[in-house]
């Protein structure tokens, strides 16, 4: 289980950082801060239930 969470976060952090580059690529060197605040997001609220009650 140990190398499945390791292997699991080695790919979200290098899909993070080919994100960034190509946030950086299409937008510019100065809203870089803008494409890590859209990840930094994006992470935030896939880690948190929105769904409370179905019913």
């Amino acid at each position: 289980m140990n190398k499945k969470m390791i292997l699991s976060k080695s790919i979200l952090f290098i899909m993070i950082v080919a994100f960034i580059g190509l946030f950086k690529i299409i937008f510019g060197k100065e809203n870089t801060l803008i494409g890590v605040t859209v990840i930094t997001l994006a992470l935030m609220i896939i880690e948190k239930n929105l769904v409370k009650n179905l019913l």
